[in-house]
């Protein structure tokens, strides 16, 4: 299961911008989740209102509570079987992240993904995506040991977040 995807929009002082305006309304619903990121970035020009408008949007990886954290440490992770970045996330960094992202201001409109340091697969990708996709063969070769194959490093440095929970050792 994926994680949900937080758009939280503040405005600054100045005009006020109708979030239910039936324009933004229509384009939230004509679009997935991955356009509503953009979509809550130029709604307000959409809508015809000029405003000083910040967003942030969360991408969170595969959330982890404390049943999908036992069965995956001891089944000693995912096997490698697809293309995927095989990215997680346990609930309480997710959770930590949301608190983040609502309470620290931003400047403009920033996405970012919200998933652990670490893959959840049983092996490095480096090793098991050229072996189920060799075209990754390049690509994966910079995942060094354990690394996730999303970066989060932007997430940490504008929220002030380091995910601290791991399911190679569950502390649940």
């Amino acid at each position: 299961m994926r994680g949900p995807t937080l758009v939280r929009s503040r405005l600054r002082p100045g005009p006020r911008l109708r979030l239910h305006h039936p324009r933004v309304e229509r384009l939230l619903d004509a679009f997935g989740d991955v356009a509503q990121i953009r979509v809550a970035r130029f709604a307000p020009c959409a809508a015809g209102v000029e405003v000083d408008l910040e967003t942030v949007a969360l991408r969170p990886g595969w959330v982890l509570f404390p049943d999908q954290t036992a069965f995956l440490s001891k089944s000693g992770g995912r096997p490698i079987t697809k293309i995927d970045v095989y990215t997680y996330i346990d609930a309480r960094d997710l959770a930590l992240a949301f608190r983040r992202a609502v309470e620290i201001p931003h400047k403009g409109h920033e996405a970012l993904f919200i998933v652990a340091d670490d893959s959840c697969a049983n092996e490095p990708l480096s090793e098991g995506l050229p072996r189920v996709a060799p075209e990754l063969k390049d690509m994966a070769r910079v995942i060094e040991g354990d690394r996730s194959g999303i970066n989060n490093s932007r997430a940490k440095k504008v929220l002030g977040w380091d995910p601290k929970h791991t399911w190679r050792r569950p502390d649940w």
